[in-house]
């Protein structure tokens, strides 16, 4: 599947926040090592640039530290990524919302010794039976995750 980033905002702050650029202002919570992180420093930057109420930065060791801060007050948003996002908006029943669209398509995948081609050609394959058939499909609707579905399954498709 591919999979995105996406932002998750407190139910106080989800109608002012609707993108990166709405963050201007912020406490934003996000998980150190990820490419969120970069996302939200260019933001802060760019909010200074523009004279814009300061965006800060809230680095958390993992992202449970960023859930508990959104959950406490201390962030208004948190920045992740889209099944995360997804799932946690779900279980807060309302306290917490998606804010805008997805953003930065990139791929997920199964790692395979490249030596294995009996292996990689049968996970392959069954990958294109549950595309085929439907299945993937259905998982992916189940978690709320279509956005991140694929026509057909690849081999080395993240490669550019």
């Amino acid at each position: 599947m591919k999979t995105s980033s996406s932002i998750l905002a407190s139910e106080k702050a989800a109608d002012d926040i609707d993108s990166l650029a709405g963050m201007c202002g912020s406490q934003v919570a996000v998980e150190q090592g990820t490419s969120q992180v970069d996302d939200v420093t260019a933001q802060a930057k760019k909010c200074a640039a523009a004279g814009e109420p300061e965006l800060e930065k809230l680095v958390f060791p993992d992202s449970v530290g960023c859930f508990q801060a959104l959950s406490t007050g201390r962030a208004d948003a948190f920045v992740g990524g889209t099944p995360t996002v997804v799932y946690q908006a779900e279980m807060s029943h309302g306290r917490f919302r998606t804010a805008g669209e997805p953003y930065r398509f990139l791929p997920y995948g199964i790692l395979i010794n490249k030596e294995e081609r009996t292996l990689v050609r049968a996970i392959r394959g069954a990958l294109q039976k549950l595309m085929d058939n439907g299945t993937y499909a259905k998982i992916l609707k189940q978690w709320n995750i279509r956005s991140g579905a694929l026509e057909r399954a690849t081999v080395n498709g993240g490669t550019a």
